[in-house]
């Protein structure tokens, strides 16, 4: 009898939308790291267990636009507790379709506000508009039916896609030890170089990011002067190359991303052993 009216519970508190998760609108500028609220409301009591109670909520997000820093915690946030778990699925095929989540065990019954802030860069792409959209809250692997609304970031003076900027391609490709790649910008700009290792279609889990350039690659112009990557760079023709010293890239699939002022440029590349 006990078992019977603990299930009749848990599928009465999760057969109506008495939750709502949604995020509002904001405006930003490209290059601004921005922290925008994820408002919940929760007017339901949640069965738990002793074990793994895990919340886990999805987004999907404009990558294209919005680089995903973290999960950042306030007074006023519901959540409170710090440890909290959260990845990236960067779509390849189609940047502004990417993934996210946060996950977290606290319990949240009945709780209604801010349930915390997500933090993003805003990136130098081509759009007017990059969607944050809520579209899955689970409790240990069971859907919670919930009422979702998406925000945008709404991005004044937008870059066209006009401009001729590029990165070629790696060669030799597969390539064991180095290779090299031609970039060329239009105009100057700084730029943050990252690395991914592409574990699936569209899995991508983080290889380096802010030290990539001393990590793995060598930058040079077309008058042979190295640049450390934190510079102003000047536009013209640049050769990058790729060094694998003592094999230190697993052999695999990667993907280089390149944020320009003004363009985000991308190239994959293969290790072989």
């Amino acid at each position: 009898m006990k078992l019977l009216i603990t299930f009749f519970i848990f599928i009465f508190t999760h057969s109506a939308y008495s939750t709502s998760i949604k995020v509002n609108d904001t405006t930003a500028e490209k290059g601004q790291t921005i922290q925008v609220p994820v408002y919940a409301d929760i007017t339901e009591s949640f069965v738990y267990l002793d074990t793994s109670n895990l919340f886990r909520i999805e987004f999907n997000f404009n990558a294209l636009m919005l680089d995903f820093k973290d999960v950042v915690l306030k007074g006023e946030s519901i959540i409170t507790d710090s440890e909290i778990n959260t990845g990236t699925i960067l779509n390849s095929d189609n940047y502004r379709n990417s993934t996210f989540f946060v996950e977290f065990t606290q319990e949240i019954d009945n709780e209604s506000g801010i349930l915390f802030y997500l933090e993003f860069e805003v990136l130098a792409g081509p759009d007017t508009l990059a969607n944050i959209t809520p579209y899955s809250f689970i409790l240990r692997n069971v859907e919670i039916v919930t009422e979702f609304q998406e925000g945008f970031v709404n991005i004044p003076e937008p870059v066209t896609e006009t401009d001729k900027s590029y990165i070629g391609n790696f060669y030799p490709n597969p390539l064991h030890r180095e290779a090299r790649a031609e970039i060329r910008f239009t105009q100057p700009t700084r730029i943050k170089l990252s690395t991914y290792n592409l574990n699936g279609s569209d899995k991508l889990s983080e290889f380096c990011n802010a030290d990539c350039i001393e990590k793995h690659f060598r930058l040079t112009d077309e008058a042979g002067i190295e640049y450390k990557g934190d510079e102003l760079l000047m536009d013209g023709k640049y050769t990058l190359q790729l060094r694998n010293d003592f094999s230190t890239l697993a052999a695999g699939v990667y993907l280089l991303i390149i944020e320009t002022d003004y363009k985000v440029l991308s190239q994959r590349f293969v290790v072989i052993k």
